[in-house]
């Protein structure tokens, strides 16, 4: 349809308006920056798994409860990070009001260290984890 006068053009696709909804609806959810993305819901339910599989490793013999814990700890401020972020910035905006008055919004820095604390944290669980599974069977043996 032109948008200037409204006449319907050759050759355009025909949209019903449900369907432009969904499609507004699908590109809305993923420009909020709280938005639960994929990137994130991977790193959610990795979290929960790897979880399971450090309580499955806490008790089997020569692993050092420290590190199971530590590699726990890690994946729930993964799972923390990834999926409440905007409970987060409501935190860290009462306090901010504080000192700020009027209406805060998140930086772009505050959305990329999200990103770098989500990743970073991860990614020190499964080393944890993985030390966890190799480390201590390679220091027990080494005994």
């Amino acid at each position: 349809m032109c948008a200037d006068c409204g006449q319907i053009l050759a050759g355009a696709e025909q949209i019903s308006e449900t369907e432009l909804e969904l499609k507004l609806e699908k590109l809305s959810r993923y420009s909020d920056p709280f938005s639960f993305k994929p990137r994130h819901q991977v790193v959610f339910y990795a979290s929960f798994l790897l979880i399971a599989a450090n309580i499955i490793l806490a008790f089997l013999p020569r692993i050092t409860p420290d590190i199971v814990f530590l590699s726990v700890l890690c994946f729930i401020i993964c799972i923390i990070s990834a999926r409440f972020s905007e409970i987060i910035w409501s935190i860290e905006k009462f306090f901010l009001q504080f000192k700020v008055s009027g209406e805060i919004e998140p930086s772009d820095w505050w959305f990329i260290s999200r990103e770098i604390e989500i990743f970073l944290f991860f990614g020190l669980g499964v080393i944890l984890f993985l030390f966890g599974i190799t480390g201590n069977t390679l220091l027990y043996n080494s005994q």
